[in-house]
């Protein structure tokens, strides 16, 4: 005698077919734990949390692997977070199956590109300086329109912004 449904019978799994999506989750989460206690420690023990200091934190080969493990999981339990919150809720089948899309989608892209930029800071530790690209400067010109002009003039205002690469 089974205590399976018809349904979970032919298909072969459980009544509602949900508990590897349970212990997927249970098994996400305790991995997480020490996970998200060894970035918070480390990232306060730092001096300051400026591109400099950061990347020398992440050119440490140990924290660099802890990141790389870090970031698929995070992404991985989000997405089944947000996988549960839409089937519970998004009610419309096109509906569902559209925000399912994009939140995988979403979920995919920032994991890839969280992945692939711990992988780039860490691997220019070890890359020659002629390799890396210099520190460069961008000044922005923004457009303000006066609102006191008849007819509206624009107004030209810069701005210095500095963007880091490696």
């Amino acid at each position: 005698m089974s205590l399976r449904s018809p349904l979970g019978r032919v298909l072969g799994q459980g009544s509602a077919g949900g508990s590897h999506h349970w212990w997927v989750q249970r098994v996400g989460s305790v991995a997480l734990v020490p996970l998200g206690l060894w970035f918070a420690i480390s990232l306060a023990s730092l001096p300051d949390l400026g591109y400099d200091s950061v990347r020398a934190w992440l050119s440490n080969p140990l924290h660099a692997v802890l990141m790389l493990v870090t970031i698929p999981l995070v992404a991985h339990h989000s997405y089944l977070g947000a996988q549960v919150v839409i089937e519970d809720y998004v009610h419309s089948k096109g509906r569902k199956v559209a925000t399912m899309l994009i939140v995988q989608f979403a979920h995919v892209l920032v994991g890839a590109v969280a992945f692939l930029a711990v992988l780039r800071v860490a691997l220019a530790a070890t890359m020659a300086p002629s390799m890396t690209c210099r520190r460069v400067s961008v000044r922005l010109t923004e457009i303000r329109w006066s609102i006191f002009d008849k007819p509206p003039r624009p107004v030209l205002a810069s701005t210095g912004i500095s963007i880091g690469w490696m």
